[in-house]
């Protein structure tokens, strides 16, 4: 009596098995409705630019830009990728991500070694202002002791700090 309830559970989890391949199969073979995609991906895109502009307005860690990216985060999982789609996607972010390592290490060693700012002071002062060219300027006008050697190497920085908000800019 057991094993004819194993065997027929064994028998409907085969059929399911079936069914979920065959569900596959019918929409790989139907395709998608491209009027579909297309509406998604301008919801899609609708929400990053309210999103970004949340983040402007707002900053990093508000309550609305949290929000605002939840929902888009939201919306973008309802997208099905497929493996060669998202690995694509994923080498993209991780190409974006590698470039912005890049530029803050650079603004940070011409900060540090050049402009002969402690490192304690540019890991309190440089995050929230990645994003913002006029810091430099602001720490200068400070007036700490390192702000004659900062000054003189202030172009470099700033050509740093411009590439990197482009950097920035261009992966959101």
């Amino acid at each position: 009596m057991i094993k004819a309830k194993a065997k027929a559970a064994a028998l409907d989890d085969e059929d399911e098995d079936e069914d979920d391949v065959e569900e596959e199969a019918e929409e790989e073979t139907s395709g998608i409705d491209p009027e579909e995609v297309r509406l998604r991906l301008e919801e899609i895109e609708h929400l990053f630019i309210k999103a970004k502009q949340a983040l402007l307005d707002y900053g990093r860690g508000s309550t609305e830009a949290d929000t605002a990216y939840a929902l888009l985060a939201e919306r973008f999982m309802m997208l099905k990728l497929n493996n060669r789609l998202s690995d694509q996607v994923m080498a993209i972010m991780h190409d974006v991500y590698d470039d912005v390592r890049k530029q803050e290490r650079q603004i940070m060693r011409l900060v540090i070694r050049r402009g002969r700012m402690p490192r304690e002071e540019f890991r309190k002062t440089f995050p929230s202002n990645e994003t913002n060219v006029d810091w430099l300027i602001e720490r200068i006008k400070g007036k700490p002791a390192f702000a004659g050697t900062l000054e003189k190497s202030l172009m470099m920085l700033f050509y740093c700090n411009v590439a990197f908000v482009t950097t920035s800019n261009s992966s959101t």
